[in-house]
């Protein structure tokens, strides 16, 4: 299977510590979603999620984070507000991204356009990232990116994939983003401003999540995909992502899968995770249209609380998938993960 190599390339975070000095778990926001990875064959290979390198020795052993010192108006170029015990490192790259808990507030300088800054935030399947970047737009302008590991073809490296942004060049930068992965979420902070300019910032990081247990009152996490003009639309890019989502009495749950629009060997199919007691509250039917089924797919029931849709050829277009409740009695809970014929 082939891919196309278009996203940014980096490695993952080391062991650090907040802004507030508490040590930080460098499994903490390993989370149990898939694992899979995308990348590009041309650039760094060797990276693995949890942080490892086939390279020389990462900064595991390094000394940890200590407590930032900067609280804004620092000149350029000493803007290492998140400073190693050795000053060996700042959080200029993804590799040394700073950890945020959620409602963290943290104070930053950027330099120009050659500086960033990159935080991390560990973040669950249907849990909502709400980040603000305050800054004085007058002054200089920044930007903000949140981007997550992207997970297509477990092969080839760790790539990272834009997932949203903001680059309002008058006023403060806001990003609101419901999580399709348990894969640690990073925050750039970046600047379009000449590389003389100095910008302090205030990033804030909340996190809210839905129950435990989803109810009626939490369907449509992602918004309104009841039908198939409002499918939760998806690509090659998203290849991994995972949908947390409720049915409930006669809704219906509209995916559109177009993967083989980006790679013709991306037959599309989808993993529905679910209580086995559910077995019969979970149906999921293939189409090439609202109304039109595909004839020519399998659907396995095989393995107890897990159903297999897959489309088992190419269709020619996107496929559609829609979730049900046959009984349409009870709410009944699922976790959708968009994949390949050719990676089940």
């Amino acid at each position: 299977m082939t891919t196309t190599p278009y996203r940014l390339v980096l490695a993952l975070a080391v062991a650090l510590v907040g802004c507030d000095g508490d040590p930080i778990d460098p499994d903490r926001d390993a989370g149990p979603g898939p694992t899979a990875d995308a990348g590009d064959p041309t650039r760094d290979a060797g990276i693995d999620d949890a942080g490892a390198d086939a390279g020389p020795p990462t900064m595991m052993g390094a000394p940890r984070y200590t407590t930032p010192t900067c609280t804004g108006g620092v000149t350029c170029p000493a803007n290492d507000c998140f400073e190693t015990a050795t000053g060996a490192a700042d959080n200029d790259w993804v590799d040394v991204a700073t950890p945020l808990a959620a409602g963290d507030t943290v104070a930053g300088v950027i330099c120009g356009d050659t500086d960033e800054d990159w935080f991390k935030v560990g973040v669950d399947i249907g849990c909502t990232v709400d980040v603000t970047l305050a800054h004085d737009a007058a002054v200089g302008d920044l930007d903000l990116r949140l981007e997550t590991p992207a997970e297509y073809n477990p092969a080839l490296p760790t790539v990272y994939e834009q997932r949203s942004s903001s680059t309002s060049t008058t006023e403060d930068e806001h990003i609101r983003w419901v999580s399709r992965t348990n894969l640690p979420h990073y925050l750039r902070v970046s600047s379009t401003t000449s590389a003389s300019a100095t910008n302090d910032y205030t990033l804030t990081a909340a996190v809210t999540c839905p129950p435990a247990t989803l109810t009626c009152a939490e369907d449509d996490l992602y918004g309104d995909n009841d039908a198939y003009i409002d499918a939760l639309a998806a690509n090659e890019s998203d290849i991994g992502d995972s949908f947390r989502d409720v049915v409930c009495g006669g809704d219906a749950d509209w995916y559109t899968h177009d993967g083989q629009s980006a790679d013709p060997g991306c037959w599309p199919a989808v993993i529905i995770e679910h209580d086995p007691a559910d077995a019969d509250r979970i149906a999921v039917e293939m189409r090439v249209s609202d109304v039109t089924e595909w004839p020519s797919g399998t659907i396995d029931r095989s393995t107890p609380g897990v159903l297999i849709a897959d489309f088992a050829s190419a269709p020619g277009g996107a496929g559609n998938f829609v979730v049900t409740n046959p009984l349409g009695d009870a709410a009944a809970e699922y976790v959708l993960t968009l994949t390949c014929s050719q990676l089940l």
